[in-house]
This record gives C-alpha cells, structure tokens and sequence, in this order.
C-alpha cells in the first residue's frame, strides 16, 4: 500500500491523508492516553460530514476536528477535545501542515458533492 499524500503531526497525534481516507494515529503523551482509550482510527472521505477548524493561538492549541454520519457531534470547549478521538490539536508551528491537509481535505468533499457517482460505473449500458 502506498503511502500518505499528505501528513500532519500535532500535539497529540498524526493525520495521514490517502486517496479515499483518512488515518488518525496517536502518538506522543497525549496521543498514548487516548489511544489506550480509542486507538487509532480509520475513516473514509466519503462519510466526513464537517470539519471545525480553529487556529492556534500564541499561548492556546488549535484543532481539527471531523464530524462523520456515524459519529455523534456536541459542541465541545478546548479541554474536551484533548479526548475526542476525531480531533487533531497543533501548535502555532504545527498549524501550516493543518491548514494545507484541511485544504485539500475540503477540496475532496467538494468534489465529493459535485459529482458523487461516476455516471459511467453506476448505469449499465444499452
């Protein structure tokens, strides 16, 4: 399997973005603990239903969080998503990486919702 086409490492973990999905790794002390908890997670584009983006701040985390069609969504403060198994945080250093993978992350989802089947695979022909 070939690798990630893009990668990001935050303060408690890595997101790797293939093709059609998406992998959160943890990694490092927080990541430990809530890998204990949750491990590591695989998700395809195609069930990503939002992302919340917030920027970093000079003294505050910022954070990537997904939202999927099988997942539950609340509103959460910054505490509570050092837990949430779908949300990366980053540093003001590590938010550039953040920034271009949730780029590109949205450009997919786009395209996604413009054309969701590819007209020639789904009809049979005459």
């Amino acid at each position: 399997m070939p690798g990630p086409e893009l990668s990001a490492n935050g303060v408690n973990g890595q997101i790797d973005l293939f093709a059609n999905k998406i992998c959160i790794l943890r990694k490092g002390v927080l990541g430990f603990f809530i890998k204990c908890l949750k491990g590591d997670k695989e998700i395809l584009i195609s069930s990503i239903t939002s992302l919340q983006f917030k920027k970093a701040g000079m003294m505050t985390n910022g954070y990537l969080k997904f939202s999927f069609m099988e997942g539950t969504d609340s509103n959460k403060d910054i505490s509570q998503h050092t837990q949430d198994e779908s949300t990366l945080l980053f540093n003001i250093k590590q938010q550039p990486a953040f920034e271009h993978l949730k780029d590109e992350i949205n450009k997919r989802l786009r395209t996604q919702h413009t054309n969701p089947h590819d007209s020639t695979k789904s009809r049979p022909k005459p």
